[in-house]
């Protein structure tokens, strides 16, 4: 089926240098001009030139809406939220990447947003499926009965994963202002809330906490900067209390980042349910 479907309207770009040897599999559902095909094909060529996933092909396709390729590869969204503009999609008969890049992001956002966005579903895709990086990330066996709250320690830890390697293959300076521009706030919010138990909120922490993906890659000046920014947007003696320990959840979770370790650190720091 994937196959049939990426064969009309496809474009071969092949992609072969000192660093990296593949095929693009291009198609376009929405017409495409001349200058926004070029535009695209220099920005995945910059992305796939920062990435290490493990690809011989990608397909690439350009979309209204990702429900096209949802529908293609027959997976349905599960939860109502907002859209990426740019979403990797697995098809699990073939385990093939799919690429989805909506037109309205190719026609709104520059072409090193574009790139970020693109590169980070790579990435994303690359620390899901290498070795290396599973244990980071990947709810041992030891922990029988898993939990939302597990589920989500495990996204956290590959948001931060990813973030960190980004970081460190070119785009420290676009995250750390994006961070400064659009998210400090989250952190701040999350320490804030009373909505929910402490042991949530510092995993919701971890999923905002940019800065620590500085720290892992040993940018501690930056990342120690971007955090202490958030801290001051804390206005509750409540939230000042929860960051006082979460500063030391993360510090622990820094120096020992693989999911076995920081889940059973985050039971020993955050014992209370309020």
């Amino acid at each position: 089926m994937l196959t049939r479907f990426f064969k009309i309207n496809a474009k071969s770009i092949s992609l072969r240098d000192e660093v990296m040897s593949f095929n693009i599999e291009l198609f376009n559902v929405v017409p495409l001009s001349e200058e926004e095909l070029r535009l695209l094909e220099k920005v995945l060529r910059r992305a796939l030139r920062h990435s290490r996933a493990p690809l011989d092909v990608l397909f690439v396709s350009v979309v209204e809406s990702h429900d096209q390729v949802r529908e293609v590869l027959d997976v349905k969204k599960t939860l109502d939220y907002e859209e990426k503009p740019v979403k990797l999609f697995i098809d699990y008969d073939t385990l093939q990447p799919v690429l989805s890049v909506r037109i309205d992001a190719l026609r709104r956002l520059s072409p090193r947003e574009l790139e970020l966005e693109i590169a980070r579903e790579l990435t994303t895709y690359e620390v899901i499926v290498d070795p290396i990086h599973v244990p980071k990330w990947a709810i041992p066996e030891s922990i029988s009965t898993v939990t939302p709250l597990d589920a989500m320690l495990s996204t956290a830890m590959i948001l931060r994963t990813v973030d960190s390697l980004l970081v460190e293959r070119g785009y420290a300076e676009q995250l750390a202002r994006d961070f400064e521009l659009t998210e400090i706030n989250g952190l701040a919010n999350i320490a804030d809330s009373e909505r929910y138990a402490s042991k949530v909120r510092a995993v919701q922490a971890l999923s905002w906490d940019l800065p620590l993906s500085f720290e892992l890659v040993n940018k501690r000046e930056i990342g120690e900067r971007l955090f202490l920014e958030a801290l001051k947007r804390v206005i509750t003696e409540q939230g000042r209390m929860f960051t006082q320990k979460y500063d030391d959840f993360r510090a622990y979770s820094r120096n020992n980042f693989y999911y076995e370790n920081v889940h059973e650190y985050l039971d020993l720091v955050f014992t209370d349910e309020t």
